[in-house]
């Protein structure tokens, strides 16, 4: 019972180290130059404010993913589905700050790919992405199946 307790306490602990990564629209927000800001204008500007919520759900998405998962594992493929709707939503908001910066958006085909991969290698290392969007990207990239934003 107790190495049961420890072991998930760990885990929590383990998976709240890793969320401390960005998410993809704060890391589109710091790749988009101030040159390219003044060029584009307003409009870019408030697209790259808009990154701090995507920050703040992948901290949210960090904690109660692996709470809700622990707390019951039958809602596993919830928590998976509402991990990739967000994902998805954050990737969107990349690829319309993109836009709104005069630079080429990421097709919609490409957005539902990177969804798709991340949560199947999700899926497969067994942490029904645990806000881990950042470094399963990471992986992709190292094996050359990703070309994200």
């Amino acid at each position: 019972m107790i190495k049961k307790l420890i072991d998930r306490c760990l885990f929590i602990f383990l998976c709240c180290s890793l969320i401390a990564c960005s998410s993809v629209s704060s890391k589109t927000a710091l790749e988009i130059s101030s040159k390219q800001e003044s060029i584009a204008g307003v409009g870019c500007i408030d697209a790259k404010n808009s990154a701090e919520i995507f920050d703040q759900v992948r901290w949210a998405r960090g904690i109660l993913s692996p709470a809700v998962t622990i707390a019951t594992v039958t809602l596993a493929p919830v928590v998976l589905g509402v991990n990739a709707v967000l994902d998805f939503a954050d990737r969107s908001n990349a690829s319309q700050m993109k836009q709104a910066c005069d630079l080429p958006p990421t097709e919609q085909e490409e957005l539902f790919r990177q969804v798709a991969v991340n949560s199947g290698i999700s899926m497969a290392i067994g942490t029904v992405d645990l806000g881990l969007g950042g470094e399963v990207s990471e992986v992709q990239q190292t094996f050359g199946t990703y070309s994200g934003d």
